[in-house]
C-alpha cells in the first residue's frame, strides 16, 4: 500500500517539474510582491509593536 502511494506522489511531482507552462517574471510582478509583503509587515508587525511601545509599562503589566 505504501509503495503505491509513494509512486503516485513521485509521478505527480515529476509532472509538476516538467510542466508545459512557463513562468513569467516581470518587473511589475517584483514591485507588486515587494509592496504586498511590505504592507503585510506593516499591518502585522510595525503597528502592533508601535502601539505596545506607546503603552505605559504598568498598564501593560496590569492587563496581563
Amino acid at each position: 500500500m505504501m509503495k503505491a502511494k509513494g509512486a503516485t506522489m513521485g509521478r505527480n511531482r515529476d509532472e509538476a517539474v516538467f510542466s508545459p507552462l512557463e513562468a513569467i517574471l516581470s518587473p511589475m510582478s517584483i514591485v507588486l510582491t515587494v509592496c504586498v509583503s511590505s504592507a503585510i509587515d506593516l499591518i502585522f508587525g510595525v503597528f502592533p509593536a508601535r502601539s505596545a511601545a506607546l503603552l505605559d509599562p504598568i498598564v501593560a503589566l496590569r492587563r496581563n
